[in-house]
This record gives structure tokens, C-alpha cells and sequence, in this order.
């Protein structure tokens, strides 16, 4: 197996337990009706993160759609993964840019925290 052929691999294994993960988990909404948030992995995959209907659903493939965009490296993933770096706080130290309608970060900030930390120990 190609080193190129491994870093697939390890993708496809993070978003099945994403996917996964994602199941189940319930998501407060009253800010908004309905969100969209692509995530932008430096040369690595694409994904969307839906909320609707106070569900998540992970979407794999193009993020030009999305109401919010956000890129990141490797690194970064992972430790957000992990839940070794918050959202909030990967924004404060530069770590992610964001991209679309950036106004609905606010409104969807305390959501966004709770989604990760959930999301962060069903991956753990």
C-alpha cells in the first residue's frame, strides 16, 4: 500500500466513525432552523456537517453549499477530534478559517461547542 493510499485509508476509518458518531445525537436549534458547515481538511477531505430537524448528518464530498466553511490542517482535525482544542478556541489562535455567512457563527457558537465536545467522546 502507497503512503498516499494509507492517508486515504485513515480518512475513510475517521469519517466512517464520524458518520457514525454523528448518530443519535440531538442538536439544539433554537437559533436557527437549519445549518450547514462545511469542513475543509488541507489536503485531505471534504465533509458537511447538517444540522436539521435537531439532527446531524455528515455528508462526505463538496462543501461550496455550505452556509459556514470552515478550513483547517491535519493537525488541527485531529486535535478538534479529540476535543483537545475547542472550536472557540482554534478561531482565537488562527488555527481555522472560516469562510460563507460568517453571522451565523454567533448564533450557532454555543451549539457548535456542544456538538463538538459531543462528537469528541463518542470519537475518543
Amino acid at each position: 500500500m502507497t503512503a498516499e493510499q494509507i492517508q486515504s485509508f485513515s480518512w475513510d476509518f475517521f469519517f466512517a466513525k464520524l458518520s457514525q458518531a454523528a448518530q443519535g445525537i440531538l442538536v439544539d436549534q433554537s437559533s436557527f432552523e437549519q445549518l450547514s458547515i462545511g469542513v475543509e481538511v488541507a489536503g485531505g477531505p471534504r465533509w458537511t456537517l447538517l444540522l436539521k430537524d435537531h439532527r446531524l448528518e455528515v455528508l462526505r464530498g463538496p462543501t461550496e453549499q455550505a452556509d459556514l466553511i470552515i478550513k483547517l490542517d491535519e493537525a488541527t482535525a485531529e486535535l478538534l477530534a479529540t476535543g483537545k482544542l475547542s472550536v472557540l478556541e482554534a478561531l482565537g489562535r488562527g488555527l481555522v478559517k472560516v469562510g460563507g455567512r460568517i453571522d451565523l457563527l454567533g448564533q450557532a457558537d454555543e451549539t457548535l461547542s456542544s456538538l463538538q465536545r459531543s462528537l469528541a467522546d463518542r470519537l475518543t
